[in-house]
């Protein structure tokens, strides 16, 4: 029995050895960067690019297959539903409804495409391939995205971490050749305004200028949306990599990420660490404005003063500049030594220049806080100031009423209308604050600034709730309720980001008095409202837009034009009360209407019609509501414009 089981082992290692002296020591693995699909291309990219007719969207009827390495991703939420290739012969952009495009197509990825049944236009000039033709509210032809659906049927992996196509080029290089291409920029830097401010504002994307030595220039576009919105704008010398893009008639640039800004050197510009020039480093761009009209509403408690036309500086290292604040409902400006690190503060806040100064008047508020008022509020004119040097300007101190002592911590003193006629051309007025540090400095705070031919406040201001609001119940409400027969409402006379407020209509937000309301928005010459909850401070934002009461609603039907953007949740609503009493939201009943409206399948900004909506089902006076429901999740933007009942 034993020898029979060494035989069984023996053969059976026998065996083994057989078998394995026949296998190859290194296994066929899968290459690491993958492998091209199976597909023979037949055309370029600049093939492709010969079918674009602008302004037109043309079908792809060609058996046309082409590939190209990924130059964009939207892995930091930069590029939004957007894939961009670049061969040797040119770049082009795909529209897609589908985010996380990163995971299936990352940078340098090549792409094979069999364009064939896809269309070819463009979106505000720039060339695009989309999924078919569709129209906007304006009956203007729109290219469509193609569905996430359609990805694999039009789309095909490649290999992986192929060469960069990026070409080095100085901005006066570039040319509409490179747009859809992949340029790293050289010898450039952000221009001396833009330093001290983020990539783009809370509530808005914006563009940041590049600038190079010889004063050519160049816009980054940067998504509020992405993931370095609130990164700063650099205050060095180098270069950026960014895809070339153009928008509606103007070149501009994209990057994928905040690392592809690469500067270190010194600028060759001068500033670094904030705008301005000699000893002062400054935030904010300076404009040139007919008048001046600024509550300080859109400012968050805290943080530093950055408001459009505004210049905020300071002359000492690390020095604080003018903030934000807010107590309870009201929204100012102020400045302090309060545990400043430095053994004095000084803090300059200079208004954008106004035309036609000497026949304007200013007027505003200030007030002290804490310690003992050792230096009262400086108040400054100059005419000769260049919007960035205020070392080399010329400034006249000018004695409106400013709070003193005798007034008492935290009394808002009104300055009085102040006279300009002394003065003529364009003109600016700083606010100034000197403080020394310890533990009880003087604070002082300025409000309501008001340049005009009478001084007196016409009701603008920025948006973002706060004061002037009525409180019933839960609600905070901005306006007056009124009866009409008929509306036919276009906001012609809306301005950008201040909160609506027109006779009539009511503004309401839900359980914050300091919460944000429907505000004025424009793109071009039109004008429309629009909300967000997209970095909303709070929880939730429920609002409520309120129509005029409509006398005989059962008569009437309503229609109203809607488009949305970077959607996340599909939160509007369209209501109606016929018990609604013009002030208490919360008693009334209120009945969702059946609207069309913008959602997912939409493209970003594309007006969508309500169609015409019957309402002889309700009886009375109606009021029609736009009801907004954000969340910390929920955040898509909505506009609304031609609000037509009748």
């Amino acid at each position: 029995m034993k020898n029979s089981l060494f035989s069984f082992f023996a053969i059976l290692l026998l065996g083994v050895g057989l078998f394995t002296g026949c296998i190859k020591d290194d296994f066929d693995e899968p290459p690491i960067d993958g492998t091209n699909p199976d597909i023979t291309t037949n055309a370029t990219i600049a093939d492709v690019l010969a079918k674009w007719q602008p302004g037109q969207i043309v079908e792809i009827k060609d058996d046309m297959i082409f590939s190209g390495v990924v130059i964009s991703s939207d892995e930091q939420g930069n590029f939004y539903k957007t894939l961009v290739l670049e061969d040797e012969t040119g770049g082009i952009r795909f529209t897609i409804n589908s985010t996380g495009l990163f995971n299936k197509f990352p940078l340098n990825r090549r792409v094979f495409v069999k364009a064939k049944g896809l269309f070819i236009g463009d979106y505000r000039d720039l060339p695009t391939i989309g999924a078919g033709k569709g129209t906007n509210n304006s009956g203007n032809a729109i290219i469509e995205r193609i569905p996430d659906v359609l990805i694999e049927k039009y789309l095909f992996k490649g290999k992986k971490n192929e060469p960069s196509p990026i070409r080095e080029k100085t901005i006066a290089e570039i040319t509409i050749a490179d747009v859809n291409r992949l340029i790293r920029i050289k010898d450039v830097e952000f221009e001396a305004g833009a330093l001290g401010l983020a990539m783009a504002e809370s509530s808005a994307d914006a563009n940041r200028t590049l600038v190079d030595c010889t004063t050519n220039t160049m816009d980054i576009r940067t998504s509020r949306y992405s993931d370095f919105a609130d990164a700063a704008v650099p205050d060095k010398h180098g270069t950026v990599d960014a895809v070339v893009g153009i928008y509606s008639g103007g070149m501009q640039l994209a990057i994928s990420k905040y690392e592809d800004i690469k500067m270190e050197s010194d600028r060759c510009t001068g500033g670094g660490g904030g705008g301005g020039t000699g000893d002062w480093t400054l935030i904010g761009t300076s404009a040139i404005v007919d008048e001046v009209d600024e509550n300080f509403d859109a400012l968050s408690n805290g943080d530093d003063a950055i408001i459009t036309g505004w210049v905020n500086g300071t002359d000492i290292a690390n020095g604080r500049y003018w903030s934000g604040k807010t107590y309870q409902s009201d929204k100012y400006i102020q400045a302090s030594a309060y545990n400043d690190n430095n053994s004095t503060t000084h803090s300059w806040i200079v208004t954008p220049g106004v035309t036609n100064f000497g026949s304007k008047k200013l007027s505003f508020r200030s007030a002290w806080g804490f310690g003992d008022l050792s230096t009262t509020l400086k108040v400054y004119v100059s005419t000769d100031f260049n919007g960035s040097d205020i070392a080399g300007a010329t400034w006249t101190e000018i004695n409106p009423t400013v709070a003193q002592v005798s007034d008492g911590e935290h009394a808002w003193v009104e300055s009085g209308i102040f006279d300009l006629s002394a003065f003529s051309g364009t003109g600016y007025v700083a606010f100034e604050y000197t403080g020394e540090s310890g533990s009880s400095p003087t604070s002082l705070r300025v409000d309501d600034v008001v340049i005009n031919a009478t001084g007196v406040s016409a009701g603008g201001g920025g948006g973002g709730g706060g004061t002037g609001l009525t409180q019933v119940g839960d609600w905070y409400m901005l306006g007056t309720s009124a009866t009409v027969s008929s509306l036919n409402e276009h906001f012609d006379d809306v301005s950008n980001n201040d909160d609506y407020n027109k006779t009539g209509w009511l503004n309401a937000v839900k359980d914050a008095e300091d919460g944000r309301l429907w505000v004025g928005g424009t793109f071009m010459d039109d004008k429309y409202l629009k909300v967000s909850a997209y970095q909303y401070d709070k929880p939730t934002l429920n609002q409520m837009l309120i129509t005029p009461g409509i006398s005989d609603i059962g008569s009437k039907t309503l229609s109203f034009n809607a488009a949305m953007h970077h959607h996340a949740g599909d939160i509007l609503q369209v209501m109606i009360s016929t018990d609604f009493d013009g002030s208490d939201i919360g008693a009334a009943t209120w009945v969702e209407l059946s609207a069309t409206l913008p959602g997912s399948a939409q493209s970003d900004y594309d007006w969508v019609a309500s169609g015409s909506i019957d309402l002889s089902a309700y009886s009375g006076t109606g009021y029609v509501a736009f009801k907004y429901s954000g969340t910390t999740t929920e955040t898509t933007g909505y506009h609304i414009d031609d609000v037509v009942i009748e």
